[in-house]
């Protein structure tokens, strides 16, 4: 059945970019301790706070915005958040560490 495809492959997609942002989560502040660029101030404590805050926050009013946007478009956002997130570490500025840290 093609749902069931569907739902497979969701699944598995979904899981691919959970574990790449869980690997992060969990190396950022060694990955930051080892830059050489001077002008990187941002630390993977304070990135990981503001990552579980927002979360607590945003568990309240997400039921809403998955009513008003619909399923499909909130999993593509989420989908390409949680990608931006992981790509920041490509080339790491604290703007941009922190920015995808809120998102």
């Amino acid at each position: 059945d093609r749902r069931v495809i569907n739902v497979y492959l969701l699944g598995v997609g979904f899981m691919l970019i959970f574990t790449a942002f869980t690997t992060c989560g969990n190396i950022e502040q060694t990955v930051i301790r080892s830059l050489t660029n001077t002008s990187f101030s941002g630390s993977g404590y304070n990135s990981l706070a503001i990552i579980y805050g927002v979360f607590s926050a945003s568990n309240l009013i997400a039921p809403s915005v998955v009513a008003v946007v619909g399923p499909k478009m909130s999993m593509v956002f989420s989908g390409l958040v949680y990608s931006g997130y992981v790509v920041s570490f490509s080339k790491p500025m604290t703007w941009s560490f922190y920015i995808t840290s809120i998102l």
